[in-house]
């Protein structure tokens, strides 16, 4: 009897271990993308289409630049980014996710360069197109906060104010809830006039969960710890009964 009571108490134990392994590996599925790759986004269907009227080198967005300011997690250069620098007029960029199913929030953070003698114009819009399309429209529909099958969620820096967007890493926090895709799109009218002077833009840090990992270093995986949890309280459940075992004989 005391062996069977002991055994109900270890099967409590182990399924204690069990759910903590399944819970903590929910949580590390919260994030989406942390940009530590940004050539391999078209592949995992990511799209990237840019209208914008430009003759420079990065004609789209790239790999994040360490120089210019560091990621907001990860390595340096682990975040997208674009700079305007060869735009002549309009700059209007999508940066549209793949379709990852069901989003209750999106989250992710956003910043220019600091600046000190221009007042640039940074207006980045959040689109969702519910419906999953591709179809990014135009650079005119963007600009009233839709495109082709996408409605507005966010707009920064609505009113296109000299240093309106924020030169520090800045969470942004859209409600979803539903499937379909999402979309950034960087735009500004007007691009080298005195006051229409758009700038270099970094995305990092996405999350469909709508919290965000810590600015700093990563720590053990928590489902890898659970794991070892697991082997420890089986090998002490088999010593248990073993014991139990030979009192009872």
């Amino acid at each position: 009897m005391h062996w069977f009571t002991n055994l109900k108490h270890n099967k409590f134990i182990l399924l204690t271990v069990i759910i903590l392994c399944t819970g903590t590996s929910t949580l590390n599925a919260q994030i989406q993308e942390s940009f530590d790759n940004v050539a391999g986004l078209e592949a995992a269907g990511w799209i990237f289409d840019n209208y914008s009227d430009t003759s420079a080198d990065h004609d789209n967005w790239y790999q994040g630049d360490g120089s210019v300011f560091p990621a907001h997690s990860g390595g340096g250069s682990s975040y997208i980014a674009y700079s305007t620098e060869g735009v002549t007029n309009i700059v209007c960029n999508w940066l549209v996710m793949p379709d990852v199913g069901h989003i209750d929030q999106l989250s992710f953070y956003a910043r220019t360069p600091g600046f000190s003698k221009i007042a640039p114009v940074v207006s980045l819009y959040v689109l969702y197109s519910p419906t999953g399309s591709t179809n990014t429209g135009s650079c005119e529909t963007a600009s009233r906060g839709g495109g082709g099958d996408f409605e507005l969620l966010l707009e920064i820096n609505q009113t296109q104010d000299g240093y309106g967007f924020p030169t520090d890493w800045t969470e942004f926090t859209v409600d979803v809830n539903g499937t379909g895709r999402i979309a950034f799109v960087y735009y500004v009218q007007g691009v080298g006039e005195q006051t229409f002077d758009a700038s270099y833009l970094g995305i990092d840090s996405i999350n469909r969960g709508g919290t965000l990992p810590p600015v700093v270093q990563s720590v053990p995986s928590l489902n890898i710890i659970g794991l070892l949890a697991l082997i420890l309280v089986m090998m002490i459940v088999v010593y248990i009964n073993r014991k139990n075992l030979v009192s009872i004989r």
